[in-house]
C-alpha cells in the first residue's frame, strides 16, 4: 500500500493499536449479550464505558497532580475496562508531539500518563477470556 510508505512508523502503529479500541468494545458487548437480556446488556456496557472514560480521566489528572490514589483508581477503572487504555496507547505510541497535546496531556488528545506494555498485554487476555464466556454462556442458552 501506498500509505505504508507516507505515514511514519509511529502513525501506523497508534492507527494499528487504536484499531483495538473497537474490537474491546465489541468483545464486551457480545459477552453482556450473551450473558444478559437486551436491555441489561446494553445499560450495562454503556456505564462500563463510562466507567472507562472517567477513570481514564481521572488518571490523567491525578498523573499532573501526582496523587497516587486516585491514579490506583484509574488503574482499577482500565482493569475493568480497558478501553481508554486503548485509546491512551494509541495516542501515545502515534506520536510524543502529538501525545503531548495542548496542555502538557491535560486534554482528551493528549497523554499525560501512557499505559505500560503489560496494559497491552493485558488488552489481549482480556478480550480472549471475555470471548471464551461469551461463548460458553452463549452455548448453553436455550432458543
Amino acid at each position: 500500500m501506498y500509505l505504508e510508505h507516507e505515514l511514519p512508523t509511529q502513525l501506523a502503529q497508534g492507527i494499528t493499536i487504536f484499531m483495538l479500541y473497537p474490537v474491546v468494545l465489541l468483545t464486551l458487548t457480545f459477552f453482556c449479550s450473551a450473558t444478559m437480556s437486551t436491555l441489561g446488556g446494553g445499560v450495562t456496557c454503556f456505564l462500563l464505558l463510562a466507567v472507562a472514560i472517567i477513570g481514564g480521566f481521572i488518571e490523567q489528572s491525578a498523573s499532573i497532580l501526582q496523587s497516587k490514589n486516585l491514579i490506583s483508581v484509574g488503574i482499577i477503572s482500565s482493569l475493568i475496562n480497558p478501553s481508554d487504555s486503548v485509546y491512551r496507547l494509541a495516542i501515545s505510541t502515534a506520536g510524543a508531539r502529538l501525545s503531548q497535546g495542548i496542555f502538557y496531556g491535560f486534554d482528551p488528545f493528549g497523554v499525560a500518563m501512557a499505559p505500560s506494555a503489560w496494559m497491552a498485554v493485558y488488552i489481549v487476555i482480556y478480550k480472549v477470556i471475555l470471548l471464551t464466556l461469551a461463548y460458553r454462556s452463549f452455548s448453553r442458552r436455550d432458543f
